[in-house]
């Protein structure tokens, strides 16, 4: 059985001290500069080098040269010392991605003209969201940009994606980025870096229900770009956002109350549905933000406020109702004083009534 190696006190001495001198996690006051032994529960002043080992202990493994290295690419991104040891507590297998291997190839596609992010956007992804920096740019970053330049409607990039950066631009900002083809997906990116870790089935499923509900892809990307977020939240939460929002702008339509009625001829509930996701689809190309409610969810504003317009507008319109067909009555009869009666008392009763 093959057996794993054990660091020897002195290399296990020389990563701990790597890992506070490069990486900025902190040591306990009093030792000299040593790394302490962790302590339970840790002091403020040695829990940032305490927390990584426990989280990550292959940090342990690490040689000194490659924490070196790793702190090094993440300070030539434009971190500080503060932003480094920052982003090594967040993260600690940051220090493990490799440089050459996994950080700048990343860090080489973000800024690449497909992408479009800035120099300072990479470096505050590296803090905010460390975990980017170990994606593979083939099977993680490509399709998952993929599918935003789809829902953004972005023209297709003729910009080349670096896979293998030469040696000389792993500095990650040793070269200029090359100027955005669609600047809109880096501004996506920039306010919502969580979609680099988008789940690709569950984000086909959610852009196929926006395309089938906001058939304008002007007005899906101008949504989604509005609303970054709401390719996380599913297709069933899209689904009640819109139908939601639907309700709001006309509460006294439903989509299952079999259409219009006979003064456009009853076209069924497939002509109700279709005016539905008609109002729901202008609604969202004059208040693109709208949509943000998929992502705090419908119930907690749209629906009461779809409810309580229904409501208000079922009592409107049981008012003139009633007092339309009192009127209607006491005419046949032919009795006009009888009809001014019958109205009177019919909106006297539906106006107890109102809330």
């Amino acid at each position: 059985m093959a057996t794993t190696a054990v660091p020897s006190p002195s290399s296990l001495s020389a990563t701990l001290s790597a890992l506070h001198e490069h990486a900025g996690l902190a040591v306990a006051k009093g030792t000299g500069g040593a790394p302490p032994p962790p302590s339970y529960p840790p002091s403020p002043a040695s829990s940032s080098l305490a927390r990584a080992v426990r989280r990550c202990p292959s940090l342990l493994a690490l040689s000194p040269n490659q924490v070196a290295l790793a702190a090094a690419f993440l300070r030539s991104l434009g971190l500080d010392a503060s932003d480094v040891a920052a982003a090594c507590a967040r993260e600690p297998r940051l220090l493990g991605f490799g440089v050459a291997e996994s950080m700048a190839p990343v860090a080489s596609f973000l800024r690449s003209g497909r992408v479009g992010m800035r120099a300072e956007d990479v470096a505050r992804l590296a803090v905010s969201a460390p975990t980017v920096l170990g994606l593979s740019v083939a099977r993680s970053l490509e399709p998952r940009v993929a599918l935003l330049e789809r829902a953004l409607s972005c023209p297709p990039s003729s910009a080349p994606s670096p896979s293998s950066p030469s040696p000389s631009s792993s500095s990650g900002a040793g070269s200029p980025p090359t100027a955005a083809t669609n600047p809109l997906l880096a501004k996506v990116l920039r306010s919502s870096p969580s979609l680099l870790h988008l789940s690709l089935g569950s984000g086909e499923e959610t852009l196929a229900e926006l395309e089938r509900r906001l058939p304008d892809a002007r007005v899906r990307s101008r949504a989604i770009a509005a609303a970054p977020s709401t390719l996380l939240v599913g297709a069933a939460r899209v689904a009640a956002t819109l139908d939601a929002l639907a309700r709001v702008a006309s509460p006294g339509l439903n989509g299952d109350d079999g259409g219009g009625g006979e003064e456009d001829g009853g076209g069924g509930g497939e002509e109700a549905e279709e005016r539905l996701r008609r109002l729901a689809s202008d609604l969202v190309r004059r208040h693109p933000a709208l949509l943000r409610h998929a992502f705090t969810g419908p119930e907690a504003v749209l629906m009461p406020a779809a409810d309580w317009l229904a409501r208000l507008l079922s009592v409107e319109t049981g008012t003139e109702t009633a007092a339309a067909e009192a009127a209607e009555t006491a005419e046949t009869a032919g009795t006009e004083t009888a009809a001014g009666e019958a109205v009177e008392t019919a909106e006297t009763e539906t106006a107890a009534a109102r809330p």
